[in-house]
């Protein structure tokens, strides 16, 4: 989902539930408050819906970390990561497949037409490529990016997404050399974060792999 310079959406990831957010406008970036209280407040929007004790696996954060983690584990309650691609709540599949209580059935029915058709009309990137920037954004660093994880996402064949991103004037190897050039300068510009962060951030094998891609980019 893209909106208003953010970009967002979910994903399954060794057994886990991965909800990945992060904004858009490289000269937003990386707004701690932003991160840090959009983060802080879903986690508590779960707690209050379902459970007071509710914890999630892991926690990203795409700035670096503040000096004093205290408050901000505080809040969590669970291991903290800094500097990854995307702000991102890791939530157990075990926590998202249990049953807290039972809703109303007809309530429910009427929420979910709703909800399906606010999606149905919230607008929609116009172009493949748009599309595919907002997966990489999601799985980069997380997850394999490959033209048939892509298409599948998709919903449409392997060749018919190359062939409407070569119909763009790009491909998914263009698109995610441009999106971790972009994110690399952003990270280099903060300035605390590591060779090997940055790396192990853009879904490089190691520092030397990064390096010569860096060199390709000139």
């Amino acid at each position: 989902m893209r909106a208003a310079g953010v970009r967002s959406g979910i994903f399954e990831e060794h057994g886990n539930l991965v909800w990945s957010y992060r904004l858009v406008d490289p000269l937003m970036w990386p707004r701690r408050q932003d991160s840090e209280f959009t983060l802080a407040a879903s986690c508590q929007l779960v707690r209050a819906c379902f459970s007071r004790s509710w914890k999630p696996v892991e926690v990203h954060f795409e700035h670096a970390g503040p000096r004093d983690r205290t408050a901000l584990e505080q809040i969590f309650r669970a291991p903290l990561k800094f500097g990854e691609s995307a702000n991102r709540i890791v939530i157990s599949g075990e926590d998202a497949a249990r049953l807290y209580r039972q809703e109303d059935a007809a309530l429910a029915a009427v929420l979910e037409r709703h909800i399906a058709d606010i999606a149905g009309s919230a607008p929609s990137p116009d172009t493949i490529s748009e599309k595919v920037r907002s997966l990489i954004g999601i799985y980069i660093g997380h997850r394999p990016i490959t033209v048939a994880a892509i298409a599948a996402d998709l919903n449409c064949a392997p060749r018919t997404l190359q062939r409407r991103l070569s119909g763009e004037g790009t491909s998914l190897r263009d698109l995610v050399r441009e999106y971790r050039r972009t994110l690399a300068s952003l990270h280099l510009r903060d300035g605390d974060a590591t060779m090997k962060g940055i790396a192990a951030t853009l879904g490089y094998a190691d520092e030397t792999v990064f390096w010569r891609a860096r060199r390709s980019w000139r």
